[in-house]
């Protein structure tokens, strides 16, 4: 999710305090030599401006590193370390999807239904659109979070911490008083508002809230104990607090204890470094899907990202396909896996399919830096030292 009005475009308030106070890391003796690179790469996203900011990388061989900079709560000073909760936003998007794509194979549904057959009138073009559009972002379904209405909800929530008075059915139908943004299938925008659509489509065929069906599908046979999906309690470990500047006047305004009922299946999940490192490897690896949904799940369809380079991105079925061309290397080095943002939180999980690597990252702290953390990993781990480059096996 994106609120481009809550984006301060500089961030001002970093303190030399930020680098000595919470500069943690651990690793396994296959990282060895390797440490400070890696830290520095935390460090000096600190200096850009983050309150704090989270990385973990796991190898093909299972080894681990992970660090933290700066503080997970400026109030108490405390430290960033790697075992704490944070929101991770449309990272959910990929456990929907998959959600979709086991009821598929279930032969509950299938990805050539419309949305009309589903949730009738709930858009007005909904029987030229798919549930493949819906989860691969071509419907040309408006994004309800880009509502002015719905922008000044969220920053009245945010500064208030009150909860709107406010559900899904009027979500989806400020985004069908908009016209399409295309014909569906015709070309390609991210929106929120497809994946709340997926949401109530899983709840209509399972008769149960999505949270419960992506816990005991996902969370509970893959050991996720620290995932959570529409959470009662915000948090249900120490976790990260979530930083806006909201009034732009260089003080971050910790906003991280809202309802996420706004976004809901598009991005309501919680999550830690080490359970999302297991869901995307067990995602990309066909662990809880089969071959069929498999081949769903990486087809996919070019983002309009970067005009210079339009194959760089693309996304498929809740997870974006990035490739990387100008590494220094014979051939591009490619990653699977997806992006989050709600208010106070940024987070990305990459997996590398040709060493079998898998990254995830997160910052606590909404800036512009965070528009180059996925290129400055990928570079990182591609230069860090290995029998071959290409391999980053570290």
């Amino acid at each position: 999710m994106r609120i481009s009005c809550l984006i301060p475009k500089s961030m001002g308030i970093f303190s030399l305090a930020f680098l000595l106070v919470g500069s943690t890391a651990w690793a396994e003796p296959g990282f060895k030599g390797k440490e400070e690179a890696l830290q520095d790469f935390l460090t000096h996203y600190v200096a850009l401006g983050t309150p704090g900011i989270l990385l973990h990388v796991t190898t093909a061989e299972g080894s681990v590193w992970q660090g933290g900079a700066g503080l997970a709560d400026l109030q108490h000073n405390t430290p960033m370390t790697p075992n704490l909760q944070f929101r991770m936003g449309s990272n959910t998007k990929s456990f929907v999807a998959a959600l979709i794509l086991q009821l598929q194979a279930e032969g509950r549904l299938s990805l050539d239904d419309t949305l009309e057959q589903w949730l009738p009138g709930a858009i007005p073009n909904g029987a030229a659109i798919s549930i493949r559009q819906l989860l691969n972002m071509t419907s040309g379904i408006f994004d309800y979070t880009w509502d002015e209405e719905v922008i000044n909800a969220m920053l009245w929530m945010l500064t208030t911490g009150e909860t709107p008075d406010w559900n899904l059915e009027e979500m989806v139908a400020i985004a069908a008083a908009q016209p399409p943004l295309f014909e569906p299938g015709q070309g390609w925008s991210y929106s929120n508002t497809n994946y709340v659509l997926l949401g109530m489509i899983a709840r209509q065929i399972t008769g149960t809230d999505p949270a419960h069906e992506l816990a005991r599908r996902f969370c509970q046979p893959l050991g996720l104990a620290d995932t959570l999906f529409n959470p009662g309690p915000p948090f249900s470990k120490p976790y990260v607090h979530g930083y806006l500047d909201i009034d732009e006047d260089g003080q971050w305004d910790d906003v991280g204890l809202y309802d996420p009922l706004f976004v809901s299946t598009a991005g309501d999940g919680i999550s830690t470094l080490a359970d999302m490192v297991v869901w995307l490897r067990a995602l990309i690896t066909g662990a809880v899907l089969d071959s069929a949904s498999m081949a769903e799940l990486f087809h996919t369809v070019p983002m309009p990202t970067n005009p210079e380079d339009p194959t760089s991105y693309s996304y498929g079925t809740g997870i974006l396909r990035a490739q990387f061309s100008d590494l220094g290397s014979d051939q591009p080095v490619v990653a699977y896996g997806h992006t989050g943002f709600v208010p106070g939180y940024w987070s990305v999980m990459l997996h590398y399919p040709e060493a079998s690597l898998t990254a995830v990252c997160m910052v606590n702290g909404n800036g512009d830096y965070v528009d180059s953390i996925i290129e400055d990993l990928t570079r990182l781990l591609h230069a860090l030292p290995s029998a071959s480059p290409l391999s980053l096996h570290l």
